[in-house]
């Protein structure tokens, strides 16, 4: 029972606490003669400790556990000592003997007929050949892992593989297949339950390869925009006659040093009202949630001045409230319209992006406008705009103008 648990926490990447609970196991064992069991305990425990930077630790657990493999005869004990002890050779650069392990591996794996072992042998060994630029060698082996993964129903490691066939791909130019397996591997992390908040490796590269800001990746904004990439929602019947639909942005600003301060419980009362009073807005002014995520949200509208004028409601609504609240909320805006009727790479890859970017320049408290919104809305008497500002979006060539809207 403690083995289990502790390879629950393992894969919730909890790994101290999955230590906790290997050596628990290792005591429940005592002086019993299960060595095979005991192997698979050092194997497991080995790859936790390697997980946390205990490369030395590591080595001796996997060493442990390859001898107790041995003199147990336990095929199947030896498969996954090799296998860790190939990663370990691996991530220290012994290119040669992490292949001679993980080649040992996966022969006692498809002597066994184990398709899991099998599938962890093929990626750890496409992995080691990816690091000495044996790329053609690792896509064959990561693609081998990938077949048995979509046959067996393996979703988590479907996703994983995925994520790593993207890596290979993009690191040889191949970038349009790439992003295609990129998506794949987001798009099943997302549907097989992946919290909302936790930001994967994947969704980071995602981000980066589509031209969103790495150096904001933990923001709201960014979290929405990338999940709206992948998920590439239908926004046609929420575009204007002419085909443009304007998108907006926003998040509270400073959003991460408030959950720390205020704790769980005070934090997801104050997103609540947050979330409250952004909706009501929302569809008071005809509008149309694309996306929400935490204190994120992402807005369509048909009418560009609608969605302003929304963006100054919302504005003052948190003002009002801030007149009385113990905890004041800032809200940071950004819109931007474009043409939905066009290719959807176009789409959300550049007005998305641009919208999403524009965002995150605004200040708490602050509304900032693509020139192309100020261009269709400027002739509102009701709409005013400051002065305009030139910002450096990274992955948008050349300077964008934005404008401040004055409420």
């Amino acid at each position: 029972m403690e083995h289990k648990i502790g390879n629950l926490y393992d894969r919730r990447g909890e790994w101290e606490l999955a230590e906790r609970h290997f050596a628990a196991a290792l005591e429940e064992f005592g002086k019993s003669d299960r060595d095979g069991e005991r192997a698979k305990l050092y194997a497991d425990w080995s790859l936790a400790a390697h997980r946390q930077g205990k490369t030395q630790h590591a080595l001796d657990l996997a060493r442990r556990g390859l001898k107790l493999a041995e003199a147990a005869d336990d095929p199947s004990a030896l498969a996954q000592a090799h296998n860790i002890l190939g990663i370990l050779a691996s991530s220290q650069g012994d290119s040669e003997d992490a292949r001679n392990h993980l080649r040992r591996s996966l022969a006692l794996a498809e002597n066994l007929g184990d398709v899991s072992a099998r599938i962890a042998a093929l990626n750890n060994l496409a992995l080691a050949y990816g690091a000495s630029g044996e790329t053609k060698q690792a896509l064959n082996l990561t693609e081998a892992a990938l077949a048995l993964c979509e046959a067996q129903g393996d979703r988590h490691r479907e996703a994983a593989l995925h994520n790593n066939l993207a890596d290979l791909l993009h690191a040889i130019g191949r970038s349009e297949e790439a992003m295609a397996h990129l998506k794949q591997a987001v798009s099943i992390f997302s549907e097989i339950g992946v919290e909302a908040g936790a930001m994967q490796p994947e969704i980071w590269k995602l981000t980066e390869w589509a031209a969103l800001d790495p150096a904001h990746l933990k923001t709201s904004v960014d979290a929405v925009a990338s999940a709206v990439y992948v998920e590439r929602p239908d926004l046609r019947s929420h575009a204007a006659p002419d085909g443009t639909v304007t998108i907006v942005f926003s998040d509270i600003d400073g959003s991460t040093a408030m959950t720390e301060r205020l704790g769980d419980q005070r934090w997801l009362e104050l997103l609540h009202s947050h979330n409250a009073i952004v909706r009501e807005q929302v569809v008071s002014h005809g509008g149309f949630e694309v996306k929400s995520q935490g204190d994120g949200f992402m807005l369509a509208f048909q009418s560009a001045r609608r969605a302003l004028q929304c963006a100054v409601d919302i504005q003052r609504a948190f003002a009002k409230r801030n007149e009385t609240a113990d905890e004041p909320i800032r809200v940071r805006i950004g819109l931007h319209s474009g043409e939905v009727i066009r290719e959807a790479d176009d789409f959300f890859g550049k007005n998305v992006v641009l919208a999403a970017r524009i965002a995150n320049k605004a200040r708490g408290s602050e509304i900032l406008a693509s020139s192309r919104l100020k261009e269709l809305t400027e002739s509102a008497s009701d709409i005013t705009f400051g002065e305009g500002r030139e910002v450096d979006l990274k992955g948008l060539s050349g300077l964008h103008q934005v404008f401040q809207v004055v409420y």
